[in-house]
């Protein structure tokens, strides 16, 4: 526990060391208690996998199947987008969700994608990871580029608070299978009281109560007065209070001076974003004074914000037969976010609301007009996101973004309609075609469409895409 044990990221398969567990089987019921993997699938806005230490119960009584657990949340999950460095295979560094660098990632939780493709974990194969320090470098099978889209989805831990999960997932199957009811409940929570690196003082609490849910808020200084040694005469600190005059204004800043009689201070700096700091990084201790709003570190330390999430979702699926000529789906999730649990201040927009609904009509081997056809697949969606819903991970494809053309991150109200057709007259003929629309908010609208004709040639045995 207090020192976990990561394995080696350069290899396809894992063996991790410190996965311990305690399972229990019986012909309709399994329990698990110790290292565990939760998985909850195969929906729109819920696709949940977690590395969790605690306890699990699944069982299955025939027309549906239930799964509980509950536990302390070995790590939290985050997205990396960014484009790569020309000739630059790596390694880059990986954020955390409040750009934290120290961090470890979970091993065999990630997600690479290269350019809309999954990529595969390996020195023979795409890339490889050090998860003690949260790097991943590409090999020379994928040469990088500043034109390469590169998306990164792990676990990680913080260590900063006791963070406990509660999940649970039933599925209920009527009619010989062929309408099912589900339900999922997932609940993340951190525990104020019980903070594991670091300590919240009664300042500290008082801090993060007046900040809301804006981490530039919750902050404190980074800098701690040490004096001087009387032994030497040496400041017992690395840094000198300096001041200069910018645009007519008195600024103050430290400037890096070891071993110096006016050394008297000790700073932390913290990383806060291009265009948000004064300071540079040029070493592991040393950061230089560039000017107001001209770097990316400053003087401050960052008091973690501890969370609490809830979603819930439902939905009814139904087929008509096994042959699936008809069938619809409608799904419906909450999110609850507190982004601070300590503040009631920036209560008012917690809460978030998701619906989609799918219809699809599907006929193979049948007769048009005289015509015998080989197969006609109709597919019509409707999804809407309110902008305070609050996914637990990616619930879009990869490259959804890129394909409707969104340039900007801004979180909006999405109202995203589709339809698909798939027609095959012949069995070596296929026609794809897709139409969707975007909006999101009242400033944006795209449209999509796509289209695909593929010939098969069974000499051959290859599709020749046109």
């Amino acid at each position: 526990e207090n020192t976990p044990i990561q394995p080696e990221g350069n290899t396809q398969k894992l063996q991790e060391l410190d996965k311990v567990f305690i399972e229990i089987k019986g012909s309709n019921f399994t329990g698990t208690i110790g290292d565990i993997d939760i998985d909850v699938l195969n929906t729109e806005f819920i696709n949940f996998r977690r590395k969790i230490q605690g306890a699990k119960a699944f069982a299955d009584y025939g027309f549906g199947d239930v799964l509980v657990s509950g536990a302390v949340q070995r790590g939290k999950f985050t997205i990396n987008t960014f484009n790569g460095i020309d000739g630059t295979q790596g390694p880059y560094r990986l954020l955390g969700r409040e750009n934290e660098t120290d961090l470890v990632v979970l091993s065999g939780t990630e997600k690479v994608f290269l350019d809309g493709i999954q990529m595969t974990r390996g020195e023979q194969d795409d890339y490889v990871i050090d998860y003690g320090i949260g790097t991943i470098t590409f090999t020379i099978n994928r040469l990088i580029t500043a034109a390469s889209r590169i998306i990164v989805e792990f676990e990680y831990t913080d260590r900063k608070y006791s963070r406990t999960i509660l999940t649970g997932s039933n599925t209920t199957k009527f009619f010989d299978k062929r309408l099912n009811f589900y339900a999922h409940y997932i609940g993340e929570n951190d525990d104020p009281d019980k903070t594991i690196d670091f300590s919240l003082s009664a300042e500290d609490k008082q801090i993060l109560a007046e900040a809301g849910d804006d981490r530039f808020k919750a902050v404190k200084s980074g800098v701690v007065y040490v004096g001087i040694d009387s032994a030497t005469g040496i400041g017992r600190g690395l840094y000198v209070k300096s001041d200069t005059v910018i645009n007519k204004e008195s600024i103050t800043f430290y400037q890096y001076l070891p071993n110096d009689s006016n050394s008297l201070y000790q700073v932390i700096f913290s990383f806060v974003g291009q265009g948000n700091g004064n300071y540079t990084q040029q070493t592991l201790q040393q950061y230089n004074f560039v000017g107001l709003q001209q770097g990316n570190y400053d003087t401050v330390i960052f008091i973690p914000l501890p969370n609490s999430y809830q979603v819930a979702d439902i939905g009814i699926n139904y087929e008509s037969s096994p042959r699936r000529e008809f069938t619809f789906d409608i799904e419906s999730a909450f999110s609850m976010l507190d982004a601070n649990k300590l503040s009631s201040n920036d209560d008012n927009n917690n809460t978030g609301v998701a619906l989609n609904g799918r219809i699809s009509l599907r006929r193979d081997r049948f007769k048009f007009l005289g015509m015998n056809l080989h197969s006609l697949e109709l597919n019509i969606r409707q999804k809407l996101v309110n902008k305070a819903f609050v996914p637990l991970e990616r619930y879009n494809p990869v490259e959804f973004y890129r394909e409707y053309n969104i340039q900007d991150a801004e979180v909006l109200t999405e109202d995203l309609k589709e339809a698909s057709l798939n027609f095959s007259p012949t069995g070596y003929i296929n026609l794809k075609g897709l139409f969707g629309q975007l909006k999101r908010g009242t400033v944006f609208n795209s449209l999509r469409a796509v289209g695909d004709i593929i010939m098969r040639n069974d000499t051959l045995n290859l599709p020749d895409l046109l």
